[in-house]
Formats: C-alpha cells, structure tokens, sequence
C-alpha cells in the first residue's frame, strides 16, 4: 500500500476520465482507476499514453481501496446508470475516514434517468445531512477526439472528413437540437478538479457559455473541409420539448472554480474536425 493517498476514477477508460487522469497526474496526484466494461469507445487511457502510469483496480477492489483510506478522492463518471459498486463504495467511504467524492453526470442523463437523478439527489444529501465532502459535477453538452462516435460534432465532422476524401457516404439526415451548451472535454476536466479542491464543494454546472445548433456544427465542420452542406445533409425540425435547455450560469461557475472555457464554437467543431480522420470508432 502507498502511502500517498490517490484520486480514483470510476468508468476511467472513457473520455472525460482519461483526460481528468491525466490531468491530475500531471499535477503530480497518485491515480487509481476502474474502467467500466459498458463504455464502448476505444481506451482513452491508453489513447492518452497514460494506461501503463495509472494503478488498475478491479471493480470488487474499489469498495476496500475506498474505504481503507487510500483514495482521498473518489471521482465516479456514469451514464444512463451509476458505475458498477458505487453504492457499495459510498457506504465503505462513510464508515471510515470519507474521502471527497465528486459525482460526474451528464446533465442528458439528469433528464432522462431516474437512475441518475436518484444518484445525484444522494450526494446532496451527503453533503447536507452528513457534512461530507461530496458534489456533483453536471456536464453540459461535450466532445473531444475520443469521444463517442456518435455525437452530433462526431458525426458531422466523420461524415465531412469521409466526403474529403472521397469515401462514399450515405446522405445524412439529422435532427436540429436548437441552440445547445457545447465545450471541449478536455477543459471541462479542470473544472470538475477544481470543484473537487474546494474547502466545501457545491453542486455545480459545467459548461461553456455558448451555444450551437445543429445546422451550425454541420455548416463549420463542412466549411473546416471546404464542401458545400446542401447536397449532402438535411436538417430536420424538432419537436418544441425536444429542444435543448437555456444556457448555462457561467458567472457562477467561474466565481465558484475560477474556471472557464476557452475553446467552444467553430473552434470546438474545427479541432474536432482537424482529429476526424484519426477519432475512435470511425471503423476505418
């Protein structure tokens, strides 16, 4: 057993994971993952050079690493449903010495999962009935190179790269999500670090102010590539429930973090677009 304490990371191979796992060690934190069998990207673990500097702990392992005192830090990443165990954890952690425990979910998630709500309603109730030092970190709309295939800036950008170069392709037909919150994953993390430093953590929102819809990722990834977007796309009207939130407080978070985003936009979609040949799960 080391003796420094480390941060670990539940559902550490997807994204938003290995880029909090990098970023964390290269500011020099001992870092313990579990990755989640249920996240189909490729490793971003090892996409990031960072897989064999990382302690692997299995799944039945995080209750006792939790609790025993070796993490000071407990980050969970879920999706539709909570990381495997985490219950178990929360409940080891509560008995011992509690470390921090920072709740990352996606505020898609928070929408249509009861799962999700239930896990997030839980770490309030930590924090505000049991004076732990837990909080959930709600992620608004975000990409990165290895991100899901299946992202609206992924699929945009996949589908201009394959036209570039001359690949055949279906034409595509997408939904318009209205004007929605979009960052760059790999910023994100650092706030979600920060909020997990604070003396006394709070639930906050994370995104970056500025907003895109759909036909505006589509016509920037199509312009990066320098094709036209009307032969091979069509955008479709949504329904007015499906449109997505307002904006994010981004006063808040940078008053709470000090933290805020630097690349969305065209930016955002243009270095998408500039890794699109080389992204995860392209299935070239």
């Amino acid at each position: 057993m080391s003796t420094t304490p480390a941060a670990l990371i539940l559902g550490a191979n997807g994204h938003v994971g290995g880029y909090l796992a990098r970023l964390l060690q290269a500011r020099g934190r001992r870092i313990a993952v579990v990755t989640d069998p249920a996240i189909a990207t490729a490793d971003a673990l090892a996409a990031l050079g960072i897989a064999g500097d990382v302690e692997t702990v299995a799944a039945a392992d995080a209750v006792r690493f939790a609790g025993s005192g070796e993490a000071d830090t407990v980050f969970a990443i879920g999706g539709e449903t909570p990381p495997e165990h985490l219950a178990e954890i929360l409940a080891a952690a509560a008995a011992g010495t509690p470390p921090r425990f920072v709740n990352i979910v996606e505020a898609a998630a928070l929408r249509h999962s009861p799962a999700a709500r239930t896990l997030a309603r839980h770490v309030a109730d930590l924090r505000r009935d049991r004076k732990r030092l837990a909080a959930n970190a709600i992620l608004h709309a975000h990409d990165s190179r290895l991100g899901p295939a299946g992202s609206m800036p992924a699929i945009a950008a996949l589908t201009a790269a394959r036209i570039a170069a001359g690949l055949a392709t279906t034409p595509l037909e997408l939904v318009e999500s209205g004007p929605q919150d979009w960052g760059w994953t790999a910023e994100y993390v650092d706030a979600i670090a920060r909020l997990a430093a604070l003396p006394r953590p709070v639930d906050i929102e994370i995104g970056s102010g500025h907003t895109l819809t759909t036909a505006e990722i589509v016509r920037h990834a199509f312009d990066y590539f320098k094709i036209g977007v009307a032969d091979h796309v069509r955008i479709l009207p949504a329904a007015a429930a499906a449109i997505a939130p307002g904006p994010i407080d981004t006063a808040a978070l940078k008053a709470v973090t000090g933290w805020s985003a630097t690349t969305h936009g065209r930016d955002l979609v243009r270095t998408l677009s500039e890794g699109a040949a080389t992204r995860a799960d392209t299935g070239d």
